[in-house]
């Protein structure tokens, strides 16, 4: 495409000659701004005030995501992990608020890169959030603030980015590789989201202070592109057959979750549409009446 003088940045090209992106943004960085939704628009048309090396974020402050050469602290800390982690820390952003009437800081970026272990890990709460509620409520107002940031036509990558937050699930042009990746598990830091407010049904049975957050996105993840079907076999093939096998406890709380996750997925990729997965989520305060493993389909 260089040929014809774009210039690619990092998502999308970028036609000089215009002064705008060729290819429409996949993410509306701040839905609450009306320019945020000219989604060719390159650096709200002020381009001598900043730029957007990553295609999806406009940079003027030196703590930006995407705006890495701007910022030695940042520089550092992702050349020392990876841009799975980056997008993770981007998606932080638009679910949680900055100091300056929601919009991120300096201080904001230097408070959240010095905490972050601990902000992910649940031992502490976002500074400018501290009125969210716990548990499965918060899980489902979190996934509710990412999904105003996708249209429809951006469902799949809605689900990409819901993988990766929430279960450690790698960013991968495939989403076969991804799976593979996390067949054992996360292989990423996965925000944790605590357990009060869903059935108890749904609660690991062996570690039940283990956050079901990630193990629910998970089997969303494979639900939505292989069908209820195979992540049913795969969810019970990991926490429950194999455990019998192993002469192990079933973890029944698992299966149980992993097979609403499933369907969910299946679902949400045939009618869904991104605002609806917070409501899924919420309905997981009710036990779905599953008979051992038999069932498929969550009803609805």
């Amino acid at each position: 495409m260089s040929e014809f003088g774009l210039m690619y940045y990092n998502a999308r090209w970028y036609d000089p000659a215009l002064g705008r992106f060729v290819q429409a943004d996949t993410i509306v960085p701040q839905p609450g701004d009306v320019r945020g939704w000219d989604r060719y628009a390159y650096v709200e048309n002020n381009p001598l005030r900043y730029a957007d090396p990553s295609g999806h974020w406009m940079c003027g402050d030196e703590y930006d995501p995407g705006c890495a050469e701007n910022s030695n602290e940042y520089n550092r800390y992702r050349a020392a992990t990876n841009k799975d982690i980056a997008r993770q820390d981007y998606l932080f952003s638009l679910i949680f608020s900055g100091s300056n009437n929601g919009t991120w800081t300096n201080a904001d970026w230097d408070y959240y890169y010095t905490n972050r272990d601990e902000i992910w890990g649940g031992q502490l709460k976002w500074r400018n959030n501290l009125e969210d509620p716990s548990g499965l409520a918060g899980f489902s107002i979190h996934v509710q603030r990412l999904s105003l940031h996708y249209s429809l036509e951006d469902k799949t990558l809605f689900v990409q980015d819901f993988g990766l937050f929430w279960g450690g699930i790698p960013y991968n042009a495939y989403w076969t590789k991804s799976a593979v990746q996390v067949v054992h598990g996360p292989v990423l830091p996965h925000f944790y989201e605590p357990n009060d407010g869903m059935d108890s049904r749904y609660i690991d049975s062996i570690n039940g202070d283990e956050s079901q957050a990630h193990h629910y996105a998970g089997l969303f993840f494979l639900g939505y592109f292989a069908g209820s079907g195979i992540a049913g076999m795969v969810n019970f093939g990991r926490d429950g057959m194999n455990l019998a096998i192993l002469d192990l406890q079933l973890n029944i709380g698992d299966v149980y979750l992993g097979a609403v996750a499933a369907s969910d997925g299946m679902h949400f990729a045939l009618t869904g549409q991104p605002g609806d997965l917070s409501t899924m989520i919420s309905d997981l305060s009710n036990y779905q009446g599953f008979i051992e493993y038999g069932a498929q389909y969550r009803p609805r």
